[in-house]
């Protein structure tokens, strides 16, 4: 299982709960005109290249919400409301990793903004009939919408991607309707048109191909991610839940997953941006980082969770072992870098 949106489309397994096959029998385009106006499309500008998802208006003067993987790493992010108004540019206000939402504000001055209204998640019932909306493909235009019904509830999904970091996703909501990468931020409503999740993940394919779909298709409850997008309206952090911009070390990497390394758990580097910490310190590609602050990192997945919790600007002490199994050990200073 892996996230629909962002950096593509997604990939695993997931369990609990039971399942029920169907479709439902709903008036598919009167329901899509009514969502479609508080929906935008999102495009990312990335390192290299660029990604695409969807969001949902929940304020008139342009708060959006969406998956955090809709913007992962992105640099620069454009949001159309219904798909084919004007463009705008919007900011991440905050995020939360391990539930995979995210707070984005509209930075232009816009006011009277449609938004989506909410149903009632906890009444959801297996085979109900839904519908799922998101900027598919990421094509653009007016979102699509595709129709089934809820096939099992309160599932457990772990999704991971080619590089090699997994996150447990709880409490989804499993449906039938095929959804696209691109969807991923997108609404999961019901026969009233009333959002009842937010389109998180599909199973089947991998999270970087963009062509790929699937029938079974996850969604977050969307009173969970409402309650992460209270917390991050506090403007205060928690252990999960990160305000403002990112803080970098300076260095992208990966799991080394059987790859050359000179220790078998780490976060293997497998770049070093100019200008960093990182760079100043010395760090090269093929190193391998194993603890900032003290604390022990096994994998790549476990480095962006503790950097969720600081900000730029924080020094670090940061371990390293190079490609000949000499450790090093130094302080570096984070600097701002895109979302998670």
């Amino acid at each position: 299982m892996r996230g629909l949106g962002g950096n593509g489309g997604g990939f695993g397994n997931g369990n609990t709960g039971t399942t029920s096959p169907g479709t439902g029998a709903l008036d598919v385009n009167a329901i899509a005109a009514k969502v479609n106006p508080a929906l935008v499309n999102i495009n990312t500008t990335l390192a290299q290249g660029r990604a695409a998802g969807t969001g949902m208006l929940i304020s008139s003067t342009g708060e959006i919400l969406t998956n955090n993987h809709v913007i992962a790493e992105a640099t620069s992010i454009k949001v159309t409301p219904g798909g084919t108004g004007p463009s705008y540019t919007a900011k991440v206000i905050g995020y939360d990793v391990t539930e995979d939402v995210a707070l984005l504000q509209i930075t232009d001055r816009v006011s009277n903004l449609p938004t989506v209204t909410f149903g009632e998640p906890s009444k959801v019932q297996i085979g109900d009939p839904v519908v799922a909306i998101g900027n598919a493909l990421g094509q653009g235009g007016t979102p699509k919408a595709t129709q089934g019904r809820v096939t099992a509830l309160d599932q457990q999904v772990t999704a991971g991607d080619s590089a090699g970091t997994q996150e447990t996703l709880v409490g989804m909501i499993q449906i039938n309707a095929p959804i696209q990468p691109g969807d991923s931020g997108g609404a999961l409503v019901d026969r009233n048109a009333r959002v009842i999740g937010m389109n998180t993940a599909a199973a089947g394919g991998g999270r970087f191909n963009p062509q790929v779909g699937s029938s079974i298709g996850f969604a977050i409850p969307v009173d969970n991610a409402v309650s992460i997008v209270s917390q991050i309206r506090t403007g205060t952090d928690t252990d999960k839940v990160h305000i403002g911009d990112r803080a970098l070390i300076g260095v992208q990497v990966q799991d080394i997953n059987g790859q050359t390394a000179p220790i078998s758990s780490g976060a293997l580097v497998v770049g070093v941006q100019d200008n960093t910490g990182a760079s100043a310190a010395g760090m090269k590609t093929g190193d391998v980082l194993v603890s900032v602050d003290g604390k022990p990192i096994a994998n790549s997945a476990a480095l962006r969770l503790i950097l969720v919790k600081l900000h730029p600007g924080d020094s670090v002490s940061v371990g390293w072992v190079d490609s000949t199994g000499t450790r090093h050990d130094a302080s570096i200073k984070l600097v701002v870098g895109p979302p998670l």
